[in-house]
């Protein structure tokens, strides 16, 4: 099995507990970092790093050498996001502690939400999230990054995308959708108080499409949740339409 490892020494303590997470998967397996190299995409080198606790690994090493190990990728995971977590929960951002779900109302409390969420998920790279998300163009890295920096919140499909490559349970999931539900209300109900009748259109309002929030949702949680977001895109698929410039008539889309 080679010459023993260096001591793991690091200030964070959940990159310490990967790390020799890490080490006793291999030794279980019984594999040198040469062998481990020939069933992954990875040198050896880069395997054998990942195990010092110098630096926090990229999840895909950690995923890889979790399987080539046989060992629980999903466990490797939550302990890489901790290891992210302890890192990054003393910028300015993660400090300021998120409204609860059940209490928020409009856009600026679901995306500090979503922040917190992505903080506490590991802050995976834009790019990484992106390629998670499956579906392309379901996530696109502009959107993340401006969802990251503040200044926008998802859509519902994207939220349901986000939802899943930061491992949510599905049990947790119906809350992020309630507390969506509200912050887009408020936000469209103070967008239709903004926009002068005679610039009203459907362009102004976004149209959610049941097909495209189907391919993001798991089965379980697809039919469970389905109904409710159709009754939001009948709400948001109504036809606005001026009998003359003073006057707006809403007509939702049967």
């Amino acid at each position: 099995m080679g010459r023993p490892e260096n001591p793991i020494t690091t200030p964070n303590r959940s990159l310490g507990r990967l790390a020799v997470w890490l080490r006793s998967c291999r030794s279980q397996a019984g594999l040198s970092y040469r062998q481990l190299a020939e069933g992954t995409v990875h040198s050896s080198v880069t395997l054998s790093r990942a195990t010092t606790g110098e630096k926090i690994p990229k999840l895909p090493v950690v995923e890889a050498f979790t399987r080539a190990c046989g060992a629980d990728v999903a466990h490797a995971r939550q302990l890489w996001r901790e290891a992210r977590w302890e890192e990054h929960r003393t910028s300015e951002v993660v400090r300021t502690l998120p409204p609860k779900l059940s209490v928020v109302k409009d856009p600026e409390d679901m995306i500090a939400a979503l922040q917190h969420l992505y903080y506490r998920s590991g802050a995976m790279p834009i790019e990484e999230i992106e390629r998670r998300a499956g579906t392309p163009g379901l996530l696109p890295h502009t959107t993340l990054h401006r969802m990251v920096l503040g200044e926008t919140m998802l859509q519902i499909e994207q939220l349901v995308a986000f939802l899943n490559v930061c491992d949510v349970p599905e049990g947790e999931r119906p809350a992020w959708l309630k507390a969506w539900t509200r912050a887009w209300r408020r936000r469209e109900s103070e967008k239709e108080m903004r926009v002068p009748a005679h610039r009203a259109a459907p362009d102004d309002f976004p149209i959610y499409d049941p097909r495209r929030l189907e391919e993001a949702l798991r089965p379980p949680l697809f039919e469970q949740l389905l109904e409710p977001v159709r009754s939001i895109g009948k709400e948001v698929s109504g036809l606005w339409r001026g009998k003359d410039r003073g006057e707006i008539e809403f007509e939702a889309a049967s």
